[in-house]
């Protein structure tokens, strides 16, 4: 009963009624303390309210129960990279690679953190692990764009090439048929 109520709270949140979506998640977590996403929920809603330190707390608080939830590693390096902490920013994406190896983000953004310094071996190992991992998401054309990057740099035109071509119909394919976001 308690995930159907946190269920809710993630459409109240969709809608925008971040009061709604906050009551629903915490009548979840009522019914089930140790309800997998709670947490998560409730920091994506301090953090729509810009309430960036209680979405830190939050967001490790899911972690602490949940070490492989991605998004909330994810997350968490996006508060650290907008507070300037770089290192912390990378520490954790790193970490969301470790715990959460299915998750395609953490390895895209690293990726390309690592083709910025001109590492272009590792931008090109975590961009293809990232694509092996989660082939589709809303953020994966960035793994064929850190590809082509690197391909391009290396004097590959054609390989660079194939993997914008790939990246773009990704792309139109999201468009038309989103994934959704929970």
């Amino acid at each position: 009963m308690g995930a159907a109520y946190n269920g809710l709270g993630v459409i109240a949140f969709t809608r925008g009624d971040l009061g709604k979506s906050e009551e629903l998640v915490r009548k979840g977590l009522a019914l089930e303390p140790g309800l997998r996403t709670a947490h998560y929920n409730l920091g994506r809603i301090r953090e729509a309210r810009s309430d960036v330190a209680g979405a830190e707390v939050l967001y490790r608080a899911e972690l602490e129960a949940y070490p492989d939830h991605g998004r909330a590693w994810f997350n968490l390096a996006q508060i650290r990279r907008a507070r300037g902490d770089r290192e912390g920013y990378l520490a954790e994406l790193r970490q969301g690679i470790e715990k959460a190896p299915d998750f395609g983000a953490c390895y895209w953004y690293l990726a390309r953190e690592e083709l910025g310094a001109g590492h272009l071996d590792a931008a090109a190992d975590l961009a293809r692990r990232g694509l092996e991992a989660q082939p589709v998401s809303d953020v994966a054309p960035l793994g064929h764009y850190v590809l082509a990057d690197v391909y391009n740099r290396q004097g590959q035109g054609v390989k660079a090439r194939e993997e914008v071509g790939k990246a773009q119909r990704l792309e139109a394919a999201l468009r038309k048929n989103p994934t959704p976001r929970i």
